[in-house]
């Protein structure tokens, strides 16, 4: 169920926005969120982190096909401030339906 489906992945954000606040620690953050660039999750993720792909990637980053053809962006890299983002890209491979995406960061 979709709707489901966001109300968890907001609670899930909420509780690691919270978590890195009382940690005060440099913090990355990876994975395959599932969802686009647009939702509220990263709306909120946003707030607090710095978002890879967005402030150092080029062009619409996608990650995954979705049915074989539209392009999506749904895996991230956000990381706290205390990174310096130098670069972010999306790679090419044959072992998984989604590309990897690497961020070179520096503290």
């Amino acid at each position: 169920n979709y709707e489901k489906q966001i109300s968890l992945q907001g609670r899930q954000t909420t509780m690691i926005l919270e978590l890195l606040s009382s940690l005060n620690d440099p913090t990355i953050i990876a994975g395959d969120f599932n969802s686009t660039r647009d939702t509220a999750l990263h709306s909120k993720m946003r707030e607090k982190l710095v978002d890879t792909w967005s402030f150092a990637g080029v062009g619409l980053g996608s990650t995954r096909n979705w049915s074989d053809f539209l392009p999506l962006r749904i895996d991230y890299i956000y990381v706290t401030h205390d990174f310096k983002v130098i670069d972010s890209n999306v790679i090419e491979s044959d072992y998984s339906d989604h590309r990897p995406l690497i961020s070179t960061v520096q503290q």
